[in-house]
């Protein structure tokens, strides 16, 4: 019997529901996984791999909402198409903290080696550039409306520019992205008229018809 039809995830009722998970900055990535680590010896779950990983995958993607649960299905995507992405618990987790993780070293961490002091120089310059752009794409990533509609989307636009690779924001996964980090009531209204193909200026405008309706 293959294993997908063999795995038996545990009831959502055996134990009190944890809470969902969104990506936002109210919830840590931390603390939820914290809980989930917490949760596991408490689960009937496989004791064999890849069948235990593909259980905890699967508990884990059931306390998923919002930006979280459009990222993980991006990552069944790339996965499915042969891209990157990860194959076992442990590296989902670790992609997780690297996407949702509120903390990254302040500055590069200098390794020890043998090299001279130009190459040790050229080595650490190279570790910050990687440092900063990772900081650069976690701050975009965690992006959400503070002020208006308007104000929001012209940061959304200029943080988009300081990661290390271009992001087109015509996309649909980035546009979705960007209705996720809106206030609640504009990103409901958002997604409820959102279709595929629309551009990233045409979100903005559904976002604004939404703040204006809903005097916000």
């Amino acid at each position: 019997m293959p294993h997908s039809q063999s795995l038996t995830l545990p009831s959502p009722l055996s134990l009190p529901p944890a809470e969902l998970f969104s990506g936002d900055a109210s919830y840590p990535v931390e603390q939820f996984l914290a809980i989930l680590d917490a949760t596991w010896p408490l689960l009937p779950l496989p004791a064999d791999e890849p069948r235990l990983s593909a259980a905890k995958i699967a508990y884990l993607a059931q306390h998923l909402r919002g930006r979280a649960r459009l990222w993980f299905a991006e990552h069944l995507h790339h996965r499915a198409s042969g891209m990157h992405g990860a194959h076992t618990y442990a590296q989902l987790r670790a992609h997780l903290l690297q996407v949702f993780g509120s903390e990254l070293p302040l500055r590069a961490p200098r390794r020890a080696s043998t090299m001279g002091p130009e190459e040790k120089e050229g080595e650490q310059e190279n570790r910050q550039r990687i440092v900063d752009r990772m900081r650069a794409e976690q701050i975009f990533a965690c992006l959400v409306q503070k002020g208006t509609v308007q104000e929001y989307a012209h940061e959304y636009e200029e943080k988009s520019g300081n990661c290390g690779h271009r992001i087109d924001l015509d996309d649909e996964f980035e546009c979705l992205w960007f209705a996720h980090g809106l206030r609640p009531a504009i990103c409901d209204e958002v997604l409820r008229v959102f279709q595929p193909g629309m551009k990233f200026k045409d979100v903005v405008g559904e976002a604004q018809r939404a703040e204006n309706e809903l005097k916000m």
